[in-house]
């Protein structure tokens, strides 16, 4: 027979609920932190962006710490509109649309039986279609929604603003989701330390590559969009070598560069700014 020690029990209880508070609002901070950097990219309004960051970072913290600690992401999704100087109404909608859209992606892999290592296609197929493509559906369409009704923008640009936000939630959960649940992976320090100067080699080449490619000194081909082909063996290089970690990181770094390019309306690039 077990007898339990009070005296021992309720402390135990104190430090855990102290330590899923410090964690929860670290979890708020971090969001707010990373949703603020991406609200440099802003392409409509002072809202909408083509990639919005948070949304891979609240599923990843969903699909590994689980969904209970939902409402973390949404004080810190409330704190970065309010941050925005937006009607208050509309901050709240938008950070429900922001919490709904990572519980849904949450869910709706937990139903396909994903597996967060994403060792299989149908993990990678799941991700793409079910969290980025589906589960974004919700945090556009309640976002825009609240900003129209509001005021903040005209309903004009209403289809325009849903597009732009559903694609900058998409590419938050293609870019940020799989990177950060490959990094939390225990293998990676292991594939680091094995092969540090050839992780250093390679980014040293991609960087060059990547410069030369956005200064417009390689100018080999009619349609700048070619020059993305260029990626294609260091992202090929990172998988075969480093696994997803060196994929994911890989594509952040280009997806970033060209996102800025375009945004900026500099380099190849810029001609093919369309939002």
């Amino acid at each position: 027979m077990r007898i339990i020690n009070r005296d021992n029990v309720l402390p135990a209880v104190f430090d855990q609920v102290t330590q899923s508070r410090l964690f929860g609002l670290g979890l708020s901070l971090i969001y707010f932190a990373v949703a603020k950097l991406g609200l440099t990219f802003t392409s409509v309004g002072e809202n909408i962006t083509l990639i919005w960051p948070p949304t891979g970072l609240a599923l990843f913290a969903l699909l590994v710490f689980g969904v209970r600690h939902w409402p973390w992401i949404f004080l810190g999704a409330l704190l970065t509109n309010l941050s925005t100087g937006i009607n208050v109404s509309a901050c709240l909608v938008i950070a429900l649309g922001n919490t709904l859209e990572a519980i849904a992606g949450v869910l709706l892999l937990h139903l396909a039986r994903f597996d967060r290592h994403l060792s299989r296609i149908r993990d990678v197929m799941a991700l793409v279609i079910l969290a980025a493509g589906i589960s974004t559906m919700l945090s556009a369409s309640l976002g825009v929604w609240s900003l129209a009704f509001f005021g903040v923008i005209p309903w004009e640009t209403y289809h325009k603003a849903w597009l732009t936000w559903w694609m900058g939630d998409a590419m938050g959960n293609l870019i940020f989701a799989p990177l950060l649940l490959s990094w939390w992976s225990a293998q990676r320090q292991q594939i680091i330390r094995q092969r540090a100067l050839e992780a250093i080699l390679l980014l040293l080449c991609l960087a060059t590559v990547v410069h030369f490619v956005f200064e417009g000194t390689l100018d080999l081909w009619a349609s700048p969009l070619a020059l993305l082909f260029l990626s294609f063996p260091f992202l090929i290089w990172a998988g075969t070598r480093f696994g997803m970690h060196g994929a994911t990181t890989v594509v952040l770094l280009i997806g970033t560069v060209l996102l800025v390019s375009i945004l900026k309306a500099e380099g190849p690039f810029a001609q093919h700014k369309t939002l």
